[in-house]
């Protein structure tokens, strides 16, 4: 219990066997009249001891007002004529050099690339790499496509060990994850509303040399051509599309699917490890089979009512 508590406490307690009340009420007012002189007194000093204190203090020195930093580049582009172009409401622009695509990532390292971004369209967790920024490994020449209205989510795309490289992503098409690897002189173009699932993987060669035995200057593995996927085309989860592969129009190909080579017949299912045709006349519909059922039922109900 503190000091100026307990001198208040004994006052009540004596006060208390003082009957007269103007008797009491005057011995309460002289012995708080004392604490509170102490009081004051106390304070007097303490404001004393803090501005003998303050005037010993070394004065701190003001912050000089720091100048505003300068904005660096948003993208590590190394080389000469790259051009990011916006393209939208029948507009080109080019990406300013402060400005950023939300949801993109670009690295260049080499001269004369262009990345073309056709608005709107949703892109989210998108890395683009051309070249080898931190090798200091040149890739030149590549053009990259997105178009209107496309989705094109959780991508890695890597242009890189080559030159002239071509990305194609059409308009509408959607995918949702993956990557698309297009080292030395490969390609890739994806028509227009291609429906691809997740964990896509497109690889326009595949990296290393295969020679024959038997004739060392005869390679196995050369690169044909750029990797197509016609309209309409709906790709499953995991599908692996390999060097050489062309996907004609309106097809579809069944989950884990490896292609490694041409197809020319629309209108079918393609699955396997390789993959091959498993199924001729089919269509996809662009509604999930739970709302194409019951669009169909609603339909039928509709038509038995006007009967």
């Amino acid at each position: 219990m503190s000091h100026s508590h307990s001198q208040h406490l004994a006052a009540r307690i004596f006060s208390a066997f003082i009957w007269n009340r103007e008797a009491r009420r005057a011995f309460r007012n002289a012995l708080m009249h004392d604490y509170r002189e102490e009081i004051k007194e106390l304070r007097a000093e303490l404001t004393r001891c803090r501005n003998e204190l303050q005037c010993l203090a070394p004065r701190t020195p003001e912050k000089p007002v720091s100048a505003p930093v300068p904005k660096v580049p948003s993208y590590l582009i190394a080389g000469e004529n790259n051009r990011i172009i916006i393209i939208e409401n029948g507009e080109e622009r080019l990406l300013g050099r402060n400005e950023r695509i939300p949801g993109l990532d670009i690295a260049i390292c080499g001269d004369n690339n262009e990345i073309r971004i056709h608005k709107p369209c949703t892109i989210e967790r998108v890395s683009i790499q051309i070249g080898v920024p931190a090798a200091n490994s040149k890739n030149n020449g590549v053009q990259i496509e997105i178009g209107e209205k496309s989705t094109f989510v959780g991508m890695y795309v890597r242009c890189a060990a080559g030159e002239r490289q071509v990305l194609r992503f059409g308009k509408g098409s959607r995918i949702w994850g993956g990557e698309i690897i297009l080292d030395e002189t490969s390609g890739c173009i994806i028509g227009d509303d291609v429906n691809c699932s997740n964990c896509i993987h497109i690889w326009g060669s595949d990296g290393h040399a295969i020679l024959d035995k038997n004739n060392p200057t005869k390679i196995l593995n050369e690169v044909s051509g750029p990797i197509t996927v016609g309209d309409h085309t709906w790709i499953g989860q995991a599908v692996r599309l390999q060097k050489n592969a062309r996907i004609p129009a309106n097809s579809i190909i069944a989950a884990a699917a490896v292609v490694t080579k041409a197809f020319e017949e629309e209108y079918t299912i393609i699955g396997g490890f390789p993959a091959k045709v498993i199924k001729r006349n089919c269509l996809r519909d662009p509604e999930t089979l739970n709302a194409l059922t019951r669009k169909r039922k609603i339909e039928a109900e509709q038509h038995n009512s006007k009967i």
